[in-house]
């Protein structure tokens, strides 16, 4: 049975921009040591949450992962329930144990209804649906494919990457089994293997949205964030809807910027910074970087305006309205930084940059500055 073939889709010494906009040293160097710290912690969410997932439950077939395969016997797209006990959905008991169940000795039926228990989170039970169907059709490529798909659900890595090996050497263009294995070898940090099978599936389909989007990631947890960005943003052109390449795009484009703003290297910070709003309008991570970077650069009333609507988006971003204030303080706006100092100590009452910028903000107004 062949499977059927779906439509896949930096650092900068900041006394100098203090002489240019009469900022004082002490109030940039807080401004600069709240962005490295912040840094930090946006690389570690960007490692943690966007780490690619071969074992995504979904059929949409520009996740990262493929779902399993209904065979072509059937309805595709819409595995067979007949077999299945329909009281199976809300027992505690295994589907198999029911009395009224007969095991199919069809292959095709094992398949399918292997796939209608694994949507209902019936994992081991489907794995025994799919062994039996290997056992008749050992040469079915979508079998094994199934059944690599279970065993990553259960979490049996070695069993799901064997049994993917062995659908690609019956079938070696299923482009689903090199972008699930490559993702399995890129949980194991075996990137040069992983780029092999998604380059593999590119050279049977180029356009292949989520085949580009696990590239990417590959290429982006390796530190090549200039080859990752041309593959997510292909996959963005390609399938504009597709939300976890939009949002790789957009991080990948953030971090970016993050290091050239380490390197002093401004202007292309912001180059990048507004890219990734490209990708994701109106986020209050890259409005509040791109305002960093611009108050650095002593474009501070531009800087003012990035602060602002990245505080209106997101009110609880400690880091934001302390930026916002610390610019406030540098345009003389020693009331508008107070409210803001105020606001971030209401935030987080231990958070030290706003606890020195406030100080300096009630000196100042007391002097009458």
């Amino acid at each position: 049975m062949k499977a059927n073939k779906a439509q896949t889709q930096s650092e900068r010494h900041p006394t100098k921009a203090a002489r240019r906009t009469g900022l004082p040293v002490s109030a940039v160097w807080l401004f600069f040591a709240l962005f490295v710290a912040v840094l930090i912690l946006e690389a570690f969410s960007y490692f943690s949450s966007n780490r690619p997932r071969g074992t995504s439950p979904s059929r949409n077939p520009t996740n990262i992962a493929a779902a399993p395969m209904v065979s072509s016997a059937t309805n595709a797209g819409q595995p067979s329930r007949a077999g299945v006990p329909l009281s199976s959905a809300a027992s505690t008991n295994s589907p198999l144990l029911d009395p009224s169940f007969k095991m199919p000795e069809d292959p095709v039926e094992l398949l399918n209804y292997g796939t209608a228990l694994l949507d209902r989170g019936w994992i081991n039970e489907a794995i025994a649906l799919y062994s039996k169907a290997l056992e008749k059709n050992p040469e079915d490529e979508e079998v094994h494919f199934n059944l690599a798909y279970a065993y990553t659900k259960k979490g049996k890595t070695n069993e799901a990457m064997e049994h993917y090996d062995q659908a690609l050497k019956l079938f070696p263009d299923y482009v689903e089994a090199h972008d699930n294995l490559g993702n399995l070898l890129v949980g194991q940090e075996k990137y040069a293997e992983a780029m092999e099978h998604f380059s593999m599936a590119l050279k049977v389909m180029p356009e292949n949205s989520s085949t580009l989007n696990c590239l990417g990631k590959c290429l982006a947890l390796q530190g090549t964030l200039r080859e990752a960005i041309t593959n997510f943003a292909e996959a963005v052109r390609l399938n504009p809807s597709f939300p976890e390449a939009r949002s790789n795009l957009f991080n990948a484009q953030n971090r970016w910027g993050n290091a050239l703003v380490k390197e002093g290297k401004l202007e292309q910070a912001i180059e990048h910074y507004s890219a990734a709003l490209q990708a994701m309008p109106d986020h209050p991570s890259a409005l509040n970087n791109l305002g960093r970077a611009l108050a650095l650069q002593g474009k501070t009333a531009e800087a003012v305006t990035h602060f602002s609507e990245a505080v209106r988006l997101n009110p609880a971003s400690v880091e934001a309205h302390c930026n916002l204030a610390y610019a406030f303080l540098t345009l003389g706006k020693t009331d508008q930084a107070t409210a803001e100092f105020t606001e971030t100590l209401r935030l987080n009452p231990s958070y030290q940059p706003a606890v020195k910028g406030l100080a300096e903000a009630r000196k100042k107004k007391a002097a009458g500055q």
